[in-house]
């Protein structure tokens, strides 16, 4: 075992000052990369606490906001979880309000092998949203 190191071991900056640029034309080849998760995490802080939420309620609502969020998106896509996780984060989305209408159902063939009458309405399903928030936040 080593001790841990001393400040005057680790490499620290010579200074903290951030240099904020404030001319657009410089901004223009600036990007930055970042994971959405803290920013929407941040977000759905902020408007907590704008609707009246305490920080710690704020916190909470912010938490579930982007697990819910992630974990839709990531069934959306059908390739994330494994079998097992697939059927975890299902059962845990069928148990939100209006929860089982959220999971992606498989689609059916394209051609099932009999032709369809003119008169008779083609069947086409719904686009599922992937912002199971909605229901929470009983938006429309």
């Amino acid at each position: 075992m080593q001790p841990l190191p001393t400040s005057a071991d680790i490499d620290q900056p010579a200074s903290l000052e951030i240099k904020e640029i404030t001319d657009p034309e410089a901004l223009i080849p600036v990007s930055i990369t970042t994971n959405r998760a803290p920013v929407k995490t941040a977000w759905a802080f902020v408007v907590s606490e704008r609707l009246g939420f305490d920080r710690q309620e704020a916190l909470s609502i912010a938490h579930v906001f982007v697990h819910f969020s992630s974990m839709k998106h990531a069934l959306m896509l059908g390739n994330i979880y494994n079998k097992q996780e697939t059927k975890e984060a299902e059962e845990e989305m069928s148990e939100l309000p209006d929860g089982a209408k959220w999971i992606k159902k498989k689609p059916e063939p394209a051609w099932s092998g009999k032709k369809r009458r003119r008169d008779e309405p083609k069947q086409t399903e719904a686009v599922q949203s992937s912002q199971p928030w909605v229901g929470l936040l009983r938006a429309k």
